[in-house]
């Protein structure tokens, strides 16, 4: 359509776009404009619109929009994996957002499993994850390196303060409730510290 010469089963050609690259043999449909360029997809308010992908089983993976509420789904194995809602809020593995300590602009569902970490690394060489190990609320956060537990976790390093049990610290560090502080290996005896250690009468 608009050519005499088309390089692919179906060959849309609005304009010539001269610097194009040729379509491959693997490609039945090729649409060619020389500007901005869009396929409309076309619903009413309350359907979806989208694309399918489909081998055996129709449909096994699918970017669908949903008009009646304005969020985009993305399906992978015949199931919704991640959809971005209408707020911008991200969800991976679930369809509504945490809203524990407010509305989440990005939840992920890593299920009931103790072993699928949500990790940040670089290649193969390090990088850091956070995982579930428990129930009732046990997670980690550690860092890694070369392929073991190992690395250097910084909190804060170019300014403000760290606080546990608290919304305020003043310090560097303060924790508000019981704290131990543990010594690997034997025990000896301590010396001058820049640790203090008050309780909520103690004079400031």
């Amino acid at each position: 359509i608009g050519t005499t010469s088309p390089a692919s089963k179906l060959y849309v050609q609005e304009s010539d776009y001269t610097s194009s690259s040729s379509p491959s043999s693997d490609d039945t449909l090729t649409i060619e404009r020389n500007g901005s360029n869009y396929l409309n997809i076309i619903a009413n308010h309350i359907n979806y619109s989208g694309v399918l992908f489909s081998d055996s089983t129709r449909a096994v993976g699918y970017v669908l929009y949903n008009h009646a509420n304005d969020s985009m789904v993305f399906n992978t194995n015949s199931s919704e994996k991640m959809r971005l809602d209408s707020s911008g809020r991200l969800l991976i593995g679930t369809t509504s957002a945490s809203t524990v300590g407010g509305t989440a602009k990005m939840t992920i569902d890593v299920g009931s499993g103790t072993s699928t970490p949500i990790s940040i690394v670089n290649g193969a060489t390090d990088g850091m994850y956070i995982r579930r190990f428990g129930t009732f609320g046990k997670y980690q956060l550690q860092t890694n390196s070369n392929g073991g537990n190992s690395g250097v976790l910084s909190l804060q390093s170019y300014g403000g303060d760290v606080g546990i049990g608290t919304t305020s610290p003043s310090e560097k560090l303060e924790v508000v409730g019981k704290a131990i502080i543990r010594k690997s290996g034997s025990a000896t005896a301590h010396g001058d510290t820049d640790l203090l250690v008050t309780d909520a009468t103690a004079a400031s």
